[in-house]
């Protein structure tokens, strides 16, 4: 049997979000393996939670190679991890980090010739405004 669909406005792809700070909630954490590479990496869901993007998912691959665990040090601290706790080594529950509320930091860039937006860095829940990232900032997404 035929379902209606409405079309309209609907493209190829998810339109950019706008660069700033989104607040959201990690849905899901897994950890995985990088094709590229083979090394273990943390894969993020966030649902931003309001304004006018609410529901929106975006999504964060984090590597745990040791030249890149800056990253995962940074955001364990914005989930509220302390320096402590981050000091040496750890077990990490990756499910620990699912519901946790935090702010997302968003920048766009240019890929194949679209605008897209990617994750810069996240902040603890209810974070202000910051200085924009730099751009020499690694990427924590890959699309």
């Amino acid at each position: 049997m035929p379902i209606h669909v409405d079309m309209t406005g609907v493209g190829e792809s998810l339109k950019a979000l706008p660069a700033g700070n989104y607040p959201a909630r990690c849905d899901g954490a897994e950890i995985g393996v990088a094709k590229s590479s083979g090394a273990n990496v943390l894969n993020l869901q966030y649902v931003i939670t309001s304004g006018p993007h609410a529901d929106r998912k975006l999504f964060q691959t984090i590597s745990l190679k040791d030249t890149a665990k800056w990253k995962l040090y940074q955001t364990l601290k914005a989930f509220g991890y302390s320096e402590e706790e981050l000091a040496g080594a750890m077990d990490l529950d990756e499910q620990e980090l699912v519901n946790h509320e935090v702010t997302l930091v968003l920048v766009q860039r240019t890929w194949k010739g679209e605008i897209r937006h990617r994750i810069s860095r996240v902040l603890a829940a209810g974070a202000g405004d910051v200085a924009p990232p730099l751009a020499s900032e690694a990427p924590a997404s890959v699309f």
